[in-house]
């Protein structure tokens, strides 16, 4: 009777391990960062030494120029409506002009 008894424990404790180990797998998979976010395009409004304060692109036009008019970014712009430009790719050189 001692036997069947440890060798009911021991199943136990192994079927335990398996759920928590599955479980805690689950978890991490759950909890993992996207790797590919889409890029977003932004229009810039002004640029200071770091960032570009961009608006939605699709508020207005880019007209000619050499500075940077749209960027894309998979980050998003923070309160202040600023997008670091070590994160940020210039997709169009101009003036963005936003429509009214």
């Amino acid at each position: 009777m001692l036997n069947n008894k440890k060798n009911l424990f021991q199943r136990v404790r192994i079927a335990m391990v398996a759920i928590v180990t599955i479980m805690s797998v689950g978890g991490a998979f759950a909890m993992k960062v996207p790797h590919h976010k889409a890029s977003v395009s932004w229009g810039v409004v002004s640029t200071d030494a770091n960032f570009y304060h961009v608006t939605a692109a699709s508020t207005g036009d880019c007209l000619q120029g050499a500075k940077a008019c749209i960027v894309t970014s998979t980050v998003m712009p923070d309160s202040q409506g600023r997008i670091p430009k070590s994160e940020a790719t210039v997709q169009q050189n101009g003036t963005f002009t936003p429509n009214n």
